[in-house]
Formats: structure tokens, C-alpha cells, sequence
């Protein structure tokens, strides 16, 4: 079942390994190309439904590091190489008209892809093939852009990222007041036909902002046209890891929502002026933001595959909580780990500036699911921590097998995904 976890994995060597480096003149094309003649709707903030889309993707600031311009968005991403895709299908909805559309994130605009009616929508390729209306999100990956600089490990990445993405749209669907949900049970063979993707693009997950009819959808979408599409070098490796996980077994439907109260102003600037926090300031973290951090995290996921997911911590500044290892909330182990806890990092210097390191593991059979929610928590750490007024930084990276020691994990635990938090330093 873990096979491409273990290939994946990270040791002191492999790191050292020559030949390790990404080729700067080689770097991945960030932005999917469509036909200039398809029609376009532009999205702006005054309209519910166009939020709804821009706050779940669009490009929010640039970072200029010749020769390469990285264009950062509302949701985080590996190196911000974004192999992440957004989709969606509006149907009902007065500002678009009813189509598939793909998100342009750096013009902010909805490229129309396919045409649908009243009997015809993508609600055919979902095991409950009721009309939606409202908006029908599609996240694929194009994961040739992450491998470009983390080779295998990209297949983790590609997953993390489609996950941050669902959490960027429930947050965007949460300050519309609006609610969402997430599936992996959809016919994603067909769902192709209509957004036709890249050699590398294969979709990840779907999410519903809209609310179910009693009428059924009957028809395929029409596609409008092809995509100007490029030829892209193609991984053996993540693509038969995609392949050989796309079935899913034994799922069990997460149907709890536990709303986050949150007030609607500073939701809309957590959300907007995220970003991944590499200077924490050395202070100690309050008690009751780690807590909060930690129970956001842990409240439940609608989805049509949910997986247990624990959360593991390594604490050394944080007031009134002894030093150690904690599991959810509750001390397991006491010591100041601070050196150690950097060392598993990748031996980064900005985690020793921060208060923790929070690991998140689970024994799931379903792996892409597992990753996807993995990502999703680790969105809801960045979006609390901003709330609060704290630093957070994703992290994939770390040595795998020396986690799982120091953690005294069973051997069936993957480690999927770690996160520092802390005090924010100077930017």
C-alpha cells in the first residue's frame, strides 16, 4: 500500500545526493493557457459568487527572483511551483452564466471550457447525480511542475497542494456563507473529456458550493474547444503512484461540520494576506493560540472518504505548556527538543525561532485521501495561525524514518506533513 510513501522518503543522504538540483533555465510554465476566443467572465470581490472562486486561488503578490517571477496566491504551495488547477462549474447562479469554467488566478477571470443545460452538467460523473446549484469545484495536478525540483517526493507535494486547495475553498465558501464538502468518488475518466488536460494533469478532488435539487443531470458537459496544450516530460514513477492509488476502499463518510467562528473582516485579510512564515520572533506562543490551532485543525472534514489523521507536536516555547512531545493536546513525553526538532526539519534554522513543530500522521488505507486531508489541516494551521496573528510555515521535508523514531510512532504511522508555528518576526 506504501510503496510510493517509502520510495518517497527523505534520509540525511539522500538530501546530500549530487544531482539534486533543479535546472533554473527549465522552470515549469505556472498558468494553464486556454484559447484566447473562449469566452471569459471577469471575477471582482463586490459579488458573492466571484469571491467565492478568487478567494479559493487568486494570485495575491509577486516575488521577483531572476530570471524566475513567482506569482503567490491565496492558498500556499511547494516552492510556489502551484501544480494545482482550479475548475468549477456554475449552474443557477445569476453573476455566471451556467458552464464549466477554468480559474485564470493571475487575470482573475473564468475561461468557459464546456457549455451545460438543464439535463447536462459534470453531476454526471458523481455517484449522486442531482443538479447542483451553485458551484461544483474540480482540483487536478499537473504534478511535472513540482517534480521539476522534488523528483519523487513531488507525488506528496501534489497531493498536500490539492488538499491546501479544498481548505482555501472552504474558507472562501465559509466568509460567503456558504458551506462545501469533499469528494473523491467521482468518474475521473470522464471528467477529462470535458476539461482535457495536460499528459501530466490528472484530477485530484472535487468539492460542492451549492445545494442539491431533486432533478437528475443526464448529460455530459460540451466542451468548447481544446486547450492550447503543450507536451510536458512525463514521471513514470508519480504516475503509476497515481494510478495505483486512484481506487478507494473501505471509505467512510465524514458527514459533521463544526462551524469556526470566525469574524467576517479579519477572515477576509487571513485569507488574503496568508503567506508562509520563514522569520518567527524567539517570544513564547500563548497557550490558547497553540490550543486554538490545534482544535481547528482537528475539527471534522465533510467527505465522501475521510481518514483518522493524528496530530503529534514537539513543544519548546510555549507559556504555561512543558517542553516535549504532545499528541493532540496531551503531553507524552517532557524535554526541550527545540535542536531536534530543527535537525528533523531538514535541519532548518527558522524552527528553532518558532514555538512547535506539528507532525501529522495516520495508519489510513486510502492514500490520496489521506494526503488531500493532510493538506486541507495543514491549510486551516495557516489560516488560524494568520487569524491570530501568528507565523506558520508548511513544511514537506523532513527525514521520515528519524520522525517516526524520535516519535516512538508505530510502524504502520505514516508521517505525511509537518508545520512550524510561532510568533511572527520581522518580514
Amino acid at each position: 500500500m506504501n510503496d510510493c510513501h517509502e520510495k518517497s522518503k527523505h534520509t540525511y543522504q539522500s538530501v546530500r545526493t549530487p544531482g539534486n538540483r533543479p535546472d533554473f533555465n527549465e522552470f515549469p510554465p505556472q498558468f494553464k493557457p486556454y484559447d484566447e476566443s473562449l469566452p471569459k467572465v471577469s471575477l471582482n470581490e463586490s459579488d458573492r459568487w466571484h469571491r467565492c472562486v478568487l478567494y479559493s486561488a487568486m494570485v495575491t503578490a509577486t516575488k521577483r527572483y531572476p530570471p524566475i517571477t513567482y506569482y503567490l496566491r491565496t492558498v500556499p504551495s511547494a516552492g510556489a511551483l502551484y501544480p494545482c488547477e482550479l475548475y468549477f462549474q456554475a449552474r443557477g447562479v445569476d453573476s455566471i452564466p451556467d458552464g464549466v469554467y477554468h480559474f485564470d488566478p493571475l487575470n482573475k477571470e473564468a475561461v468557459k471550457i464546456a457549455d451545460i443545460h438543464r439535463e447536462s452538467g459534470i453531476e454526471t460523473y458523481l455517484e449522486d447525480r442531482r443538479k447542483i446549484e451553485g458551484l461544483i469545484f474540480l482540483i487536478t495536478s499537473i504534478y511535472e511542475r513540482s517534480r521539476w525540483k522534488y523528483g519523487r517526493r513531488a507525488f506528496r507535494y501534489a497531493l498536500l497542494d490539492a488538499g491546501h486547495m479544498c481548505g482555501s475553498i472552504e474558507y472562501a465558501a465559509m466568509y460567503n456563507e456558504m458551506a462545501s464538502r469533499v469528494l473523491f468518488k467521482f468518474d475521473k475518466q470522464g471528467i477529462v473529456k470535458t476539461i482535457n488536460p495536460y499528459p501530466t494533469e490528472l484530477p485530484i478532488s472535487m468539492v460542492l458550493a451549492g445545494i442539491p435539487k431533486k432533478s437528475l443531470v443526464k448529460h455530459e458537459p460540451t466542451p468548447l474547444t481544446d486547450p492550447n496544450v503543450e507536451k510536458a516530460q512525463e514521471s513514470d514513477f508519480i504516475k503509476e503512484c497515481f494510478k495505483e492509488y486512484t481506487s478507494l476502499s473501505g471509505c467512510k463518510k465524514s458527514l459533521r461540520y463544526t462551524k469556526q467562528r470566525l469574524l467576517s473582516h479579519k477572515l477576509k485579510e487571513s485569507i488574503l494576506n496568508r503567506r508562509s512564515c520563514r522569520k518567527f520572533d524567539p517570544s513564547p506562543l500563548k497557550k490558547e493560540f497553540f490550543k486554538n490551532v490545534v482544535e481547528a485543525m482537528s475539527q471534522p472534514i465533510i467527505s465522501d472518504c475521510d481518514e483518522d489523521i493524528e496530530i503529534y507536536s514537539i513543544l519548546y516555547n510555549v507559556e504555561n505548556l512543558e517542553a516535549g512531545i504532545y499528541r493532540d493536546l496531551l503531553p507524552i513525553k517532557q524535554g526541550n527538543f527545540k535542536n531536534v526538532a530543527s535537525y528533523l526539519a531538514l535541519e532548518q534554522h527558522m524552527v528553532k525561532e518558532a514555538a512547535a513543530l506539528i507532525f501529522l500522521v495516520s495508519k489510513g488505507k486510502n492514500y490520496i485521501p489521506i494526503m488531500h486531508k493532510a493538506g486541507h489541516m495543514g491549510h486551516r494551521c495557516y489560516i488560524t495561525s494568520e487569524y491570530l496573528g501568528l507565523g506558520c510555515c508548511g513544511i514537506g521535508a523532513f527525514y521520515d524514518d528519524e520522525v517516526g523514531a524520535f516519535l516512538d510512532l508505530d510502524r504502520e504511522l505514516m508521517v505525511l506533513y509537518a508545520l512550524t508555528i510561532g510568533n511572527r518576526g520581522p518580514s
